[in-house]
């Protein structure tokens, strides 16, 4: 969807007694413009993913050294 196309669906969904003026028009359509392409964008997606990932690892790695550290301190 272009920034165009938005727009004019943001401006078709106001109602008249709303008081929006052009400018806060515009602001919420461009906002919503530049969250939609970035949703879109595969390789953000990508490299959250990756980040996530990471985490991931780092917490379980975490876990299993607690773990080992547990069991040396017991024998």
């Amino acid at each position: 969807m272009s920034p165009e196309a938005l727009y004019r669906t943001v401006k078709e969904m106001e109602t008249p007694r709303s008081g929006v003026t052009c400018a806060e028009r515009r602001d919420m359509s461009t906002n919503s413009f530049r969250r939609i392409k970035g949703e879109n964008d595969r390789a953000r997606r990508f490299e959250k993913k990756l980040e996530d990932h990471r985490k991931l690892v780092r917490y379980e790695q975490r876990a299993i050294n607690q773990i080992r550290k547990a069991a040396r301190i017991k024998k």
